[in-house]
C-alpha cells in the first residue's frame, strides 16, 4: 500500500467482512431456535461495528424475519437505505420522537406510560396503529417494567385504540453462565407473566427472551429469537 492509498486516519487497517459466514451464523441461530420460532437479527451499533445496512440485507436474505436496533437513528438509517422489513427499536426513544417512530413504521419496545401516550397521540395523528412490545424486567435490573406492574400497564396500553400491543419480551442477565440458576428463574417469571398477559390480550403475537447465549445452550423459549453477538463470529 502506497502512502496515497492509506486511509485518512493514517492507519493502514482494513477489515474484511465475510457475508457468507455471517449468513451461515444466522442460519445456525435459526436451526438452534427451531422451525417454529422466527428470527430477529440484532444489528444494533452498526451491526456490532460490521456495517448495519449490508448485514441487515444479508440477514433478511438468509431467513431473518425482522431486524433489531437500539436507537431511532439506527432504525432511520435502515429505512433510508430502502429496507422495508419489520424493524424493532429495542430501547425506549424520547417521547418527542414518537412521531418519527410511527412515520418509519417501526415497532417500539416500551416500558413507560409516558412513551405509550406519546405514541398513541402520534399514531392517532397519522391515522394508523403503532405496533409496540412491552419489556418486562425479570432480573436484568436495567430497563423494563417491574413484573408487579406489568399487567396494569398492559391493561392501560390496550385502552389506547391506536396502539397494537403485539409482543412481550425480557432480557436475560446471565445466560452465558449455565452454572447459575438466574436464567431459569427469569424464564420462569417471564413464562408466568406471558400467560397472564395473553389471557386478556388476544393480539399478543410474540414472546421473546432467547438471546445468543440461550440459543447456543439449545434452550430457546418463546416464538421469536434475538441472536446478536453470535452472528458476528
Amino acid at each position: 500500500m502506497s502512502p496515497a492509498d492509506a486511509p485518512p486516519s493514517g492507519r493502514p487497517t482494513r477489515a474484511e467482512i465475510d457475508i457468507g459466514a455471517f449468513q451461515s451464523n444466522l442460519r445456525l441461530a435459526a436451526n438452534l431456535g427451531g422451525d417454529r420460532r422466527e428470527v430477529m437479527a440484532v444489528v444494533k451499533a452498526d451491526a456490532y461495528g460490521h456495517g448495519a445496512v449490508p448485514l441487515a440485507g444479508a440477514a433478511l436474505r438468509a431467513g431473518a424475519s425482522s431486524l433489531g436496533v437500539a436507537t431511532l437513528e439506527e432504525a432511520r438509517r435502515l429505512r433510508v437505505a430502502g429496507i422495508e422489513a419489520p424493524v424493532y427499536i429495542l430501547s425506549e426513544v424520547p417521547p418527542a420522537a414518537a412521531a418519527e417512530v410511527v412515520a418509519l413504521r417501526c415497532t417500539q419496545v416500551l416500558y413507560t406510560l409516558e412513551l405509550a401516550e406519546a405514541l398513541e397521540k402520534a399514531a392517532a395523528s397519522a391515522g394508523t396503529r403503532a405496533s409496540i412490545h412491552l419489556k418486562i424486567d425479570t432480573g436484568m435490573g436495567r430497563v423494563g417494567i417491574d413484573p408487579s406492574a406489568a399487567v396494569d400497564l398492559s391493561s392501560r396500553l390496550r385502552q389506547m385504540p391506536h396502539l397494537l400491543l403485539e409482543g412481550v419480551l425480557s432480557h436475560l442477565a446471565a445466560a452465558d453462565l449455565p452454572e447459575r440458576d438466574t436464567t431459569s428463574r427469569q424464564i420462569g417469571e417471564f413464562s408466568r407473566l406471558c400467560r397472564l398477559l395473553e389471557r386478556d390480550c388476544p393480539e399478543l403475537r410474540y414472546r421473546h427472551i432467547a438471546n445468543s447465549a440461550l440459543l447456543m445452550r439449545k434452550e430457546a423459549t418463546g416464538n421469536l429469537t434475538r441472536p446478536g453477538i453470535m452472528l458476528y463470529g
